[in-house]
Formats: C-alpha cells, sequence, structure tokens
C-alpha cells in the first residue's frame, strides 16, 4: 500500500474543506459577496453622507448568529464596510504595510475590512472593531506568526483615532 497525494480521503473535499477554512471567515461566501457588492455601492458616497446615516441609525442590535452545515456565520453591516474602506481612502491601516493594492475591473481599489476582535470571538460589527486592510495583511491577522503584533497595531490605531 503506497502513501501517494491521494491516500486518506478525497482530495476535492479535502480541497474545498481547506478553501472554507482560509476563505470563508465564517461567512457564506455568496453571502459574503452580496455584502461586499452593498459596500461597493455604498463607497460612492461621501464620507459624511455615509457617517450621517451610520450614526442616525442609533445602537443596534447584535443580529443572530446563524449556524449553516457546519459554517457559522455572522451578519455584517455594508455601512460599516464602506465607511472603513472610504475613511481609510482604500489603504491598508497595518502600519508600515508595503504589500501594495490592486485594481478591480470597477476601478475601485481592492482592500478588505478586517474585524480587529474577531466577530467569532465576541467582537462587534462596528467601525472601532474595523480596519481596512490588503489581502496579505488580513490572510496574516487571521493565520500568521504576527498576528498579535497586527491586532495590537490595529487596537492602538482606533484607541489613537476614536473619532469613529
Amino acid at each position: 500500500m503506497g502513501s501517494g497525494p491521494h491516500q486518506g480521503g478525497n482530495v476535492t473535499e479535502k480541497l474545498e474543506l481547506e478553501h472554507q477554512r482560509l476563505w470563508s471567515q465564517g461567512v457564506k461566501i455568496d453571502e459574503q459577496h452580496q455584502i461586499e457588492e452593498v459596500a461597493s455601492q455604498l463607497t460612492r458616497h461621501n464620507t459624511r453622507w455615509l457617517l450621517e446615516r451610520y450614526l442616525s441609525r442609533g445602537q443596534r442590535r447584535q443580529r443572530e448568529v446563524s449556524i449553516v452545515s457546519r459554517v457559522v456565520t455572522f451578519p455584517r453591516d455594508p455601512m460599516i464596510i464602506a465607511l472603513r474602506k472610504k475613511t481609510s481612502e482604500f489603504n491598508c491601516e497595518v502600519p508600515g504595510c508595503d504589500y501594495g493594492t490592486f485594481q478591480l475591473p470597477s476601478g475601485e481599489t481592492y482592500v478588505e475590512v478586517h474585524h480587529i476582535l474577531p466577530l467569532s470571538e465576541g467582537g462587534e460589527d462596528s467601525l472601532k472593531n474595523a480596519a481596512c486592510v490588503c489581502a496579505n495583511h488580513h490572510r496574516e491577522a487571521h493565520y500568521g506568526s504576527k498576528h498579535l503584533e497586527i491586532t495590537a497595531a490595529l487596537l492602538k490605531l482606533r484607541r489613537e483615532n476614536s473619532d469613529f
């Protein structure tokens, strides 16, 4: 009996599980795509307009967490995503970031919004707990050896810039 790469299970299933582990971050991919699309549309408004709408909503209760199959989903507010992208001017907020960004076909700069304290660990879906990061730093913040340093730097940034 050999010990080849196909030993011990279905390769496609393993790849799908790894994809979920690395990319889904607790939100179904199609649902996350819809949230990102709404956030992208919201970024067409100016920051003042977005902030007025966000603040006028008052304190919103945390939405229920739902379990889908084996993946836990955490509803995200597209307004928070849009505001974080706009207030950071679509730049990575990790100090000293030199990874660079890239442009989407729409012309928008691709950045991601990261929850500094993860939703899965009780973090809020709020402006004070969100940071705009490049794709590399987002993965590193979740899986890298410097994740604690990145979290500390982003928490410090939010404390220093506590306007919203």
